[in-house]
């Protein structure tokens, strides 16, 4: 993997705030850089896919296991949802869209930082935990969030 220094975008700040990206400089602070790229190898990146394949697998594991156990409750998932996601999971192969937010220096396996992810049906049928705002009030603490080995 080789960093590679960049000239941002003119006017990058501008571009982000429009596709929604509000929190580029927090506090001062760079969020979002365009300072650098990545260039990585054909192994390295089959090592990326290798990871977010099995991660996507125990993800998807992880989601059956609250739908078949009826865990909703403890995930802070309002009631109203619950026959929706079920609805939603059993209406289609199980998916979910997301983002991972991986940690990889190319030398040692990647380390999940953060999974951003909706499942697919409910993602574009209900939009009632995204948009400003929304989002932080349907999340949970993250020191409420339950195990998972219950």
């Amino acid at each position: 993997m080789k960093r590679i220094g960049i000239v941002p975008r003119p006017n990058w700040q501008r571009e982000a705030e429009r596709l929604g990206l509000v929190f580029h400089t927090p506090e001062g602070r760079t969020y979002w850089d365009e300072s650098a790229c990545y260039h990585f190898s054909l192994p390295e990146i089959e090592v990326i896919e290798a990871a977010t394949a099995e991660l996507q697998r125990l993800c998807l594991l992880a989601a059956q296991h609250i739908i078949d156990n009826d865990r909703f409750a403890e995930f802070h998932i309002p009631e109203a949802a619950w026959p929706v996601i079920k609805q939603a999971w059993e209406a289609e192969p199980p998916s979910i869209y997301g983002r991972f937010d991986l940690c990889y220096d190319g030398v040692n396996p990647p380390t999940l930082l953060e999974y951003n992810a909706k499942l697919r049906r409910v993602c574009w049928r209900r939009r009632s935990c995204s948009g400003t705002g929304a989002a932080k009030r349907c999340r949970p603490p993250i020191s409420s969030i339950p195990s998972m080995k219950n």
